[in-house]
Order: structure tokens, then sequence, then C-alpha cells
């Protein structure tokens, strides 16, 4: 990261059919509420939601990396059969033909024409794992985000800047309850283990990222 002090936006996106709760949502409300950040950290944190509309999400990615002109973006979103922390080698130029939360279909069409089938981070994703496994938390790598919203976010943040990354985390549990309530999957995480994990991600791409955007 080319800032003494660089800054890191991280976003997570609202409900969508089959997930009438977010839990990327709840755990960057979370974060976003908390009043201090850990010294190792050492970075400028600002949030974002994205919609979960295939018309509206572009447009409002592009607003967010205006404003906050960020040296990382770390995208969050939700995935059942995520076991802890699923980190995305790449993302796809591709869209898929499922409706979003407004009932929109799709088109199956590139994310953005004449550009590249995939296109992969800059992260430093075996770092990454490593510092989450020593602090004990579950990482994967996966190479496949699907083609749906999630997919298409990250790829319009990967040809903005590769220096992005994005994560599928599973079920939260809340003080409240599970996140969503009818998560159908074998892993969750309990909402502080949320935020060290998401940290532990942070202060691996501090210490390490130094890559100019």
């Amino acid at each position: 990261m080319s800032k003494q002090t660089p800054t890191v936006l991280i976003t997570g996106f609202g409900p969508f059919p089959g997930a009438p709760q977010n839990p990327s949502q709840t755990l960057v409300e979370a974060m976003a509420a908390q009043k201090t950040v850990p010294a190792a950290i050492n970075a400028k944190l600002r949030y974002g939601l994205l919609p979960t509309h295939w018309k509206n999400l572009p447009p409002a990615l592009d607003e967010l990396l205006s404003r906050h002109q960020p040296d990382f973006s770390l995208h969050l979103g939700y995935s059942a059969h995520s076991p802890g922390f699923c980190l995305e080698r790449f993302a796809y130029n591709q869209t898929c033909e499922q409706p979003d939360v407004g009932g929109v279909a799709g088109t199956s069409n590139p994310v953005l024409p004449s550009h590249p089938a995939k296109l992969s981070s800059k992260a430093p994703l075996d770092h990454i794992l490593s510092q989450l496994s020593q602090a004990g938390f579950h990482g994967i790598l996966s190479s496949d985000p699907g083609r749906y919203l999630c997919n298409m976010a990250y790829y319009l943040s990967l040809a903005h800047a590769r220096s992005s990354l994005f994560v599928h985390i599973p079920a939260i549990q809340t003080d409240a309850g599970l996140v969503p309530q009818d998560h159908d999957g074998d892993h969750q995480l309990t909402l502080p283990h949320a935020c060290k994990g998401l940290l532990a991600i942070i202060a691996a791409l501090r210490a390490q990222f130094k890559t100019p955007h």
C-alpha cells in the first residue's frame, strides 16, 4: 500500500432471494460501530453496503470507490457453504440469470464487454490464510465465486484496481439469533469471532500489501 496510513474500504450486501437477512451486512455494521481499531491495523477503515440489484450495484460501487479512494477494497458476501473465511482468487466476466432482490433476472452477459474473461486479486492470499490459521480462524481459498452479484461486484472492483479481495462468510450468530435465520449450512461464526477474523485479514493485508493501487 502506498500511503503511510492506507485506506481500506469494506463492503457488505443487503438481503437477496434466499437470504432475507445478510450476514455480510451484519458484520459490516458491527465493524463500523466499533469506536476503536487495534493499533496493529494502522489503517483507515471505511464501510459501505452494496445493493443486491443488477442495475444499481455498479453505480453504487463506483460511488464508494470514488468517495473513499481506497488503497485496498475488501468485499464481503454470504455463502451458506463457506466453512469460515473463503478467500476468492478470481472474478469472472460473466453474470447469470438468477433474479436480484427486486425480482429482476440477470442476463448472462459479460460484466464488462471487451474485458478479460477473469481477473485475479493481487492480495497475498497464502499469507492471509497463514495469519488466519495462526490466529485460530478457518480460512480456505476458492477459485469460483459463482456468477451472481458477488462475482459482479468483485469483477468491477478488480477492474478498477487489482488491490481488491472478496471473502465469502457463512451465517453469523448474534445475540438476537442466527443471521440468516434459515441458514442451512454446516458452519457459522459468532459475531465477535467474525469481527476478529476480519481484523486479522486486514492486518495481514496491511503488513504485506505494499503495491500502489
